[in-house]
């Protein structure tokens, strides 16, 4: 009978601090302008049931919208509003033209609870954000600034090609090259203390978290320790050390716009490489042109290289349709 008592009292905590930040949902949302159409929701769960379903093609669940209401419209899911936009114009007009939409939403287990929050792609449209933004563009922002990089990319697609050669059984492993990043399903509970049943999630977000903290801290010193030996390098976050003052500010936003920089190439690399390889087994025919383009431009006697491009147009088509 306790046992019970006190899982009903837990219960009833939870609904009575559920319809308390509802309550304080609404009273803010009362003087602000009404949101855009959208199909009425259920109460407490909100549109859940006008998400799409398992195995259904997302864009055409969305696209429906358009045609029922209109360029933009709007769900609520467990308090959560999401606006869709199905006008490119539109889109353009709001995304890219102004601002005030420009920011992201925060995620509190991945941004906070995990430490993503300070990547470039978890920025609001701040101070931190432009800083990042800065980087970006003094570091790798034109064709001039991004050559410097070429013989290492060269040199590490040889480096691939070799142990590809060598052991061709593991594709999907040399492709990956240890590449992981972690990645939950997780909901924004955060305030749910660690003694309630089912929270294990928190002492593996804290695991993650103390990951990340050196995935973030040790490449960091790695170059700064090369660089006080003086040793000559040229990465992404060499640059960076020697270009700026490197106050805290600085330093962390050096640390962070590196970091992003990494983790949102690594997937999008592995996913491209692994595209086209199965793209070309797939088409051999395919295969067979860009080969005879390549063994026309380039020759047989040494690999194709970033200075041959844009003689390589059927090739460059190729790796564009392989882009994630």
């Amino acid at each position: 009978m306790p046992d019970s008592t006190i899982f009903v009292g837990f219960v009833a905590t939870l609904l009575t601090i559920f319809l308390f930040d509802r309550l304080l949902r609404a009273a803010r949302n009362f003087s602000r302008l009404p949101l855009p159409p959208g199909p009425k929701g259920l109460p407490f769960v909100g549109n859940v049931r006008d998400l799409p379903k398992q195995d259904t093609f997302e864009a055409a669940h969305w696209a429906k919208f358009g045609e029922l209401y209109g360029p933009i419209s709007s769900i609520n899911v467990l308090g959560k509003t999401i606006i869709v936009v199905n006008d490119a114009k539109t889109a353009i007009d709001m995304l890219e033209k102004q601002s005030t939409y420009s920011s992201r939403p925060q995620f509190y287990f991945t941004g906070e609870i995990v430490g993503w929050g300070d990547t470039t792609v978890s920025l609001s449209y701040n101070e931190k954000l432009r800083s990042h933004r800065k980087n970006f563009a003094r570091i790798i922002g034109t064709k001039s600034s991004t050559a410097q990089y070429h013989a290492m990319q060269e040199a590490e697609v040889a480096h691939f090609l070799l142990h590809l050669l060598d052991d061709p059984d593991n594709l999907r492993d040399h492709i990956k090259r240890q590449v992981r990043l972690p990645s939950s399903n997780l909901h924004d509970v955060r305030h749910v203390p660690d003694w309630v049943p089912g929270t294990g999630w928190k002492r593996l977000a804290r695991k993650w978290a103390s990951e990340l903290n050196a995935a973030i801290e040790l490449p960091y010193a790695f170059v700064e320790h090369q660089m006080a030996e003086g040793r000559r390098n040229l990465s992404f976050v060499a640059n960076l050390i020697s270009s700026s003052s490197n106050t805290a500010e600085e330093t962390h936003s050096n640390k962070w716009s590196s970091a992003t920089l990494y983790s949102g190439g690594a997937d999008t690399t592995v996913s491209t490489v692994a595209c086209f390889f199965l793209a070309m087994t797939q088409y051999p025919d395919v295969q067979a042109k860009a080969q005879a383009e390549i063994d026309r431009v380039v020759g047989t006697g040494r690999l194709p290289v970033i200075s041959d491009r844009d003689n390589l147009p059927y090739v460059e088509a190729i790796v564009k349709e392989t882009l994630p």
